[in-house]
C-alpha cells in the first residue's frame, strides 16, 4: 500500500485521489536514464506530477507549484522498475533516487524543496521492521538521509545517539531481559545467552556488540526475526521514547 506524505496541503490517502490526479494525466510515457547507471525508467507524467516505472509505480511524485514544494509519495522497490532489466535493489534504488531528483531539478524550476515520508521497511520472512532501526545503530543515518534527505523535526539529534553508541555498555542481564520476554523457543534464547556472554566477555561496548551480533540477520528466517527483534529491545534500553519511523523528510535545492 502506498504511504503518502502528509502534507498540509495535501492528504491524499483514497482512491479519490487517483480518480482526480493520476488517471487524469497530461503527458505520456517516455524514457529517460543515465547511460553512466545504465538504468532506464518509464516515465509517465500528468498535470500534477509524474510517475517512475509503470504497474507497478516505482516512484510517485506530486508537484506543489503553489508552494514550491516537490512531494515524493511512493518509492518502491521492483525487479521490473527499469525497463534495462536487471535492476538489483542496492545500486538500482540509488540511481532510481538520483533520477527522480534529477527530473524535478530540471523540469520543475521554481520547485525550492523535495519531501517525503519515512516508511522504509526491511523484510525479514513474513514480517517487515522499520529500516532506521538497523541503518542509524550500524550507520548513523537513516535510508533516505543517504541522498541528503534530513528530517524536518529539528529536535532529532543523530549525533546524540551516535555518541550513546558509542559510550554506552551491554550487560549480560540485559539479554536475559530479552529472552524473558519475547516469544522465541527457550533453546534459542539459551543459544542467544551464550554467544552474547562470550562476546561481552572480549568487550561490552555498546557498538563493538552490535558489530558482533550482525551475522546473525543472514542466518535464516527466524534468525532475522530474532535479529531485528534484539535490536528493538536496544533502543528501548538506551533510547527510549526514540521514534524516527514515519518522519517527514526534506531536502532543499535553493
Amino acid at each position: 500500500m502506498i504511504q503518502y506524505y502528509q502534507h498540509p496541503y495535501f492528504l491524499a490517502s483514497s482512491k479519490d485521489f487517483y480518480k482526480k490526479y493520476i488517471v487524469n494525466q497530461s503527458g505520456g510515457f517516455k524514457e529517460i536514464g543515465n547511460n553512466k547507471f545504465k538504468y532506464h525508467f518509464d516515465t509517465f507524467e500528468n498535470r500534477n506530477g509524474f510517475f517512475l516505472g509503470y504497474r507497478p509505480h516505482c516512484v510517485d511524485v506530486f508537484i506543489d507549484e503553489e508552494h514550491q514544494e516537490a512531494i515524493i509519495n511512493n518509492f518502491s522497490y521492483f525487479t521490473n522498475c527499469s525497463i534495462s532489466g536487471n535492476f538489483p535493489r542496492k545500486d538500482g534504488t540509488k540511481h532510481l533516487m538520483e533520477t527522480t531528483i534529477q527530473i524535478i531539478k530540471e523540469k520543475y524550476k521554481n520547485i525550492k524543496v523535495i519531501k517525503l515520508t519515512d516508511n522504509s521497511t526491511i523484510n525479514c520472512g513474513i514480517n517487515k521492521f522499520p529500516l532506521y532501526i538497523y541503518m542509524i545503530l550500524y550507520y548513523g543515518e537513516t535510508y533516505y538521509m543517504k541522498y541528503g534527505f534530513l528530517p524536518e523535526n529539528k529536535s532529532r539529534n543523530l549525533e546524540i545517539i551516535n555518541t550513546r553508541i558509542n559510550d554506552k555498555i551491554i550487560k549480560l542481564e540485559n539479554i536475559i531481559e530479552f529472552t524473558k520476554n519475547n516469544l522465541f523457543p527457550e533453546e534459542t534464547n539459551k543459544d542467544f545467552i551464550k554467544l552474547c556472554k562470550k562476546i561481552i566477555k572480549k568487550d561490552n561496548k555498546l557498538k563493538y556488540f552490535l558489530e558482533e551480533i550482525k551475522f546473525i540477520k543472514d542466518k535464516g528466517k527466524k534468525s532475522c526475526n530474532y535479529f531485528f527483534s534484539f535490536l528493538e529491545y536496544i533502543y528501548t534500553i538506551f533510547f527510549p521514547g526514540f521514534n524516527f519511523f514515519q518522519e517527514s523528510y526534506s531536502i532543499s535545492l535553493k
